[in-house]
This record gives C-alpha cells, structure tokens and sequence, in this order.
C-alpha cells in the first residue's frame, strides 16, 4: 500500500486500488464486496481496510521505503483492531484461534 501511494510499485499493482489523495489519513477506497471470490480477504479490500483503520498514523505518515519497512515489520496489531486469519493461530480440527496475550 505504502508503494502504491507513493506511486512506486508495479503498474499492474497500483491499477488494483483507488485512491482519493484528498484524505490523508484513509486514502484507499474500499471495494463493495458482492461476492466471495473478491471477498474480504482480497487484497483489493484488506490492503486499504490495513492502511485506512489499523496501520498508526505515525507509520502513514513516513516517506522513505525502508524506513517503512523497518518500522511495518516491528509493528504487532492488537486484537482489538485486526481479526483476521493472519493474526488468527490455525488449529488442526478446531479452526482459528486467538493467540493475542
């Protein structure tokens, strides 16, 4: 996401998203989710649901790419804002759990 605004990323990527750089703060439009194969975990809808409601404003607000990087991958969610199945533990049998302490 942090590519596509700042218009670095691949074409073919940047094309996947639209942005309203009007609003800083929640620049990506969600997608109208009609059906599930572009459901909710498409990356068309996650990446800016990611971007606009959870990611830290002081993480939006960085402008080089590996600083981003850097401080993206030191970043931990709460549970209280993301339940998705990437921050979900899998369960053999049993199905997604919460590991959050």
């Amino acid at each position: 996401m942090f590519k596509v605004l700042k218009e670095i990323g691949p074409e073919l990527v940047r094309n996947l998203f639209v942005v309203d750089r009007s609003n800083r703060n929640q620049p990506f439009r969600k997608p109208n989710i009609k059906n599930k194969i572009m459901g909710k975990d498409s990356a068309c809808y996650f990446g800016p649901k990611v971007w606009n409601e959870m990611l830290p404003n002081e993480l939006k607000s960085i402008e080089e790419l590996e600083e981003f990087v850097d401080k993206v991958r030191k970043w931990i969610p709460t549970k209280e804002i993301c339940r998705c199945n990437l921050c979900l533990e899998y369960i053999a049998g049993v199905g997604y759990t919460e590991t959050f302490v």
